[in-house]
């Protein structure tokens, strides 16, 4: 049996749990020069989406509490303390008018059945916004028209479609993926958001819930521990 690891934070303090240690000592990068304190974001999808997104980047600046958790289980779900130069992070997300790229909805529309073109379509406004060398992160808007198969509910299918829908996944034809790798030569990571992430709302699909949705305090530390990495601090 081998014992959980401890990690390293701020000022060599150590603890098993990487929220627990952000939240009380700050991250392992928190007194470097170099560390990440202003971080420019890039934000690419429609008007609707930007707009959202932002607003609960903002709003994540601020404490978020913690789910409800029985006796006993407090750690399991601990509150977010907030993303900004005054919580335990150290650091805060930039916003600029300058560093959005709007998608046309009448745009998306036509790449509803073609991921390789929406593919293409979002990496070339990634490629403007990274190479003003102004970003440090770029945040996508999935595009909610584009249906990947594996967020779909489970179905009665036949061994066919069940083949069918294998051979479909091989190719890689995922939206994601796809854009991650075409992304990869780029100087600004990217980070894709789906819209039950801000909107707390989970996606369905014939009435069924598509994926289930974490906690508002979890999502929001997921989401701005990636961001602090991919803007090069590590937590």
């Amino acid at each position: 049996m081998l014992h959980e690891p401890e990690l390293e934070f701020r000022a060599g303090n150590r603890r098993i749990d990487p929220r627990y240690g952000i939240s009380v000592f700050g991250p392992a990068d928190a007194h470097s020069p170099t560390g990440p304190r202003q971080i420019p974001i890039g934000l690419v999808g429609p008007s609707h989406a930007v707009d959202g997104i932002r607003n609960w980047l903002q709003r994540c600046q601020n404490h978020i509490e913690a789910k409800y958790t029985k006796p006993g289980q407090e750690n399991l779900h601990q509150p977010f303390p907030g993303f900004s130069t005054d919580s335990p992070f150290g650091a805060q997300l930039v916003f600029d008018d300058a560093l959005v790229r709007e998608i046309p909805e009448r745009q998306l529309r036509r790449m509803v059945c073609a991921t390789k073109d929406a593919v293409d379509f979002y990496a070339d406004a990634a490629r403007c916004l990274a190479d003003t060398g102004r970003c440090r992160v770029v945040i996508y808007a999935r595009p909610e028209e584009l249906q990947d198969r594996e967020g779909h509910p489970p179905s009665q299918e036949s061994t066919a479609e069940r083949e069918e829908d294998q051979d479909w996944r091989e190719t890689g034809a995922d939206f994601h993926d796809l854009l991650k790798a075409t992304a990869l030569t780029l100087p600004a990571p990217l980070q894709l958001i789906r819209k039950e992430t801000w909107t707390g709302t989970p996606a369905r699909t014939n009435g069924q819930t598509v994926r289930p949705l974490q906690d508002e305090a979890t999502r929001a530390w997921n989401l701005h521990t990636a961001l602090y990495y991919k803007a090069g601090g590590p937590p």
